[in-house]
């Protein structure tokens, strides 16, 4: 099954809204020279990419829905719009892993193992939303992320390779939980398509009760 290609702007969602200028290195932090902006580590201009096409390839997908299929559950699976909840609720978390390693290295963050399925507070009324509803929250969502991103210092190994322990996935850096966000919006686009998991998390087998 190919996926479909559109244009940025999807249903009132326009990719601009994730593209937000980011001079990584003048966030918090920085004492450098007025104007003197250090090119992005290769690690995070490639995480910058890949949180704005890994959005876009999901909206392309959606952007074939009609409010009705939205809201329908093959197989007694989530429907899109459940699958969108769950994504505007889990993106504030993995950032908030984030940055809670980023100023506390060593910090304990995320749900426990025994929590086989988080960010669930949304999803049972997802379907009383118009698909338009969700996707312009998945735009703000987004551009909220990428503002964060941008108000930190990422310029340097030690900011991304900052390590901390999450209760399920074990010891992950900074870089690793920001990557958990593209991640989690691939999964999600290959559910809806139907296709096989392109990426699975590993879990640490040491956390498992």
């Amino acid at each position: 099954c190919r996926e479909p290609r559109f244009p940025a702007r999807v249903l009132g969602v326009s990719l601009a809204l994730f593209l937000i200028p980011l001079s990584l290195g003048k966030g918090e932090g920085d004492t450098g020279g007025e104007g003197l902006l250090p090119e992005p580590l290769p690690e995070v201009a490639d995480l910058l990419e890949k949180l704005s096409t890994e959005r876009q390839d999901l909206l392309n997908v959606l952007a074939v829905l009609s409010d009705d299929q939205a809201q329908e559950h093959p197989k007694g699976e989530w429907s899109a719009k459940q699958q969108m909840a769950h994504l505007v609720e889990g993106e504030p978390e993995w950032l908030g892993w984030a940055l809670s390693v980023y100023h506390r290295p060593g910090i304990t963050v995320g749900q426990p193992p025994e929590v086989e399925q988080p960010f669930l507070r949304e999803v049972a009324a997802a379907d009383s939303k118009p698909l338009a509803w969700w996707l312009r929250r998945l735009g703000r969502t987004r551009a909220h992320t990428l503002q964060r991103i941008h108000e930190i210092n990422l310029s340097t190994a030690d900011a991304i390779n900052s390590r901390g322990v999450h209760r399920t996935w074990g010891d992950m850096t900074v870089l690793q939980l920001l990557r958990g966000i593209y991640r989690h919006d691939r999964m999600h686009r290959d559910q809806l398509l139907g296709q096989e998991q392109s990426f699975t998390p590993r879990l640490d087998a040491s956390r498992t009760p």
